[in-house]
């Protein structure tokens, strides 16, 4: 089979996935735009039977699309103008794919936005392929059946995050993502602070990203800095409890990989992972958005597990971690292929 893959930038769950369907026996044509702001990215390895194209003007790309004739085509969204085009010119002679993951707000640009994909998107799209339970409701508001919606768009790079055996080193939080507003790293630091105040044996707080966010230099909370995904692995394996406190997350496939690592969890509800991955006190904690209190509670009754609560957490969350991987990435897209019909008009 022929995947052709129209994305943004490099990640390291979309490189796993392109690995595994090369593996496979399947060929791919990863196509990606330059974006600076987001360095440092993934390295994506060299091995036959992938092809990748960094930033080819739009005529390049049509005539190695046509080249390629890809039995599947996934593209990023709706939201770059040049692969919208491309999408709609090969309706008929290819599955097309929309990968999102986004939820549905309800604010006035879905609204409107709603009105107008519905009336045009079976020119564009025959697939939404998406990761969880908020995006399947999603992608149905914007007109695609339940079965023109395929999950396991958004897996973790399980072969790097399941370490075995957890080694806990750390009696700590862990926060790994870009260090900008979004992330709500205000509301966590304001919840350690609580945290700190009640806890009588207080747990560090670790945090690793990039970004504009200075971190506060108070006593228990540590900059390690950026690190690569293997890196990423260790310091969770080290962690005791993972920890995100988003304000916007469509997804969150950092709770993916912790969840791998075998790390209980605490999230905030617009985490649109949290769903998937933690169960609300049995393998962690899913908090209001933006509530210091409420997050600051979770890490007290966390840190006051013992050990063998904190081994049985980690347990459940290894299972629920289960659910996706870049080896069902691959079953997606073959069975999709396998089963979806192309309306050629």
């Amino acid at each position: 089979m022929r995947i052709s893959v129209l994305w943004t930038f490099r990640t390291d769950y979309l490189t796993a996935a392109i690995t595994a369907a090369v593996d496979r026996g399947h060929e791919v044509l990863l196509v990606l735009q330059a974006d600076e702001r987001l360095l440092p990215q993934p390295e994506i390895p060299t091995r036959g039977g992938l092809t990748v194209l960094q930033s080819p003007p739009k005529a390049v790309l049509a005539s190695a699309l046509r080249d390629f004739h890809p039995d599947v085509l996934i593209v990023a969204g709706w939201h770059v103008p040049e692969y919208r085009s491309l999408s709609r010119a090969l309706r008929g002679r290819t599955i097309r794919m929309m990968a999102t993951d986004s939820q549905w707000r309800g604010n006035f640009k879905q609204l409107a936005g709603r009105i107008l994909f519905r009336i045009a998107r079976r020119a564009y799209y025959d697939w939404a392929f998406v990761p969880g339970d908020r995006q399947v409701r999603f992608a149905r508001r914007l007109g695609f059946r339940a079965d023109e919606i395929q999950r396991g768009s958004v897996p973790a790079h399980t072969d790097v995050f399941d370490r075995g055996v957890r080694l806990v080193r750390d009696r700590a939080f862990l926060y790994v993502g870009r260090y900008v507003p979004e992330k709500g790293l205000d509301v966590l630091f304001a919840a350690y602070a609580l945290y700190r105040e009640r806890s009588d044996d207080p747990w560090e707080l670790h945090l690793s990203g990039t970004g504009p966010e200075v971190l506060p230099r108070v006593p228990g909370i540590v900059d390690l800095g950026y690190l690569r995904p293997e890196e990423v692995a260790e310091a969770m394996c080290s962690a005791s409890c993972f920890v995100l406190a988003s304000r916007f997350e469509p997804w969150g496939v950092v709770l993916h990989e912790a969840a791998t690592a075998g790390m209980p969890l605490i999230a905030s509800e617009e985490c649109g992972a949290a769903s998937a991955f933690i169960v609300n006190g049995v393998n962690g904690a899913v908090v209001p958005t933006g509530d210091a209190k409420a997050l600051a509670q979770a890490m007290l009754e966390i840190s006051a597990r013992s050990s063998e609560q904190l081994n049985q957490m980690s347990l459940i969350s290894r299972a629920l971690s289960l659910q996706s991987s870049p080896n069902i990435w691959v079953d997606a897209v073959e069975r999709v292929a396998n089963h979806a019909t192309i309306a050629i008009n």
